[in-house]
């Protein structure tokens, strides 16, 4: 079941996003008390869902809308995480759908999301698909640039 989070998933998201940084290719280091912050924040003042079976968290999205300098709101998708062992199943597309449904309902009238998030070339082409295949177009690529030094190469 998709469902708003709430505070009681927290530890449960906490787990996710250490596992979701690891994952990304990014050269970021996981802090539980930021993520901690990040997320308790962000349950109250965003577009954030779980894909809930029976406690267990499978996915989560995030996202919010703004009304930068339209009277329309425009929708970003910022997360979106599957844990491993529940990816294949369709619980991705059913929380693209209910974000765009939620995002709608809040007033916005497009939807952004990117696969820059440096998950492999396999990966940014799964995220393009799910997302195609959900009715968005291609517009673009996203960017990163090091401030770190660490000569990770991006492409």
């Amino acid at each position: 079941m998709i469902r708003k989070a709430v505070e009681s998933d927290i530890d449960q998201l906490l787990g996710m996003a250490n596992r979701f940084i690891g994952e990304s290719g990014l050269p970021l280091s996981f802090d539980r008390d930021i993520a901690y912050k990040t997320l308790e924040l962000s349950i109250d003042n965003s577009i954030f869902m779980v894909y809930d079976i029976n406690g267990i968290l499978a996915g989560a999205i995030m996202g919010y809308v703004q009304q930068e300098f339209t009277i329309e709101g425009c929708a970003y998708i910022v997360k979106l995480y599957v844990e491993p062992e529940f990816r294949g199943l369709g619980v991705s597309r059913s929380m693209v759908r209910a974000f765009d449904d939620e995002a709608a309902r809040l007033g916005a009238s497009c939807c952004f999301t990117s696969s820059g998030s440096l998950i492999g070339s396999n990966g940014e082409k799964l995220y393009d698909n799910l997302f195609i295949k959900q009715g968005y177009l291609p517009s673009g690529r996203a960017m990163v640039k090091d401030y770190g030094g660490s000569g990770t190469s991006y492409s």
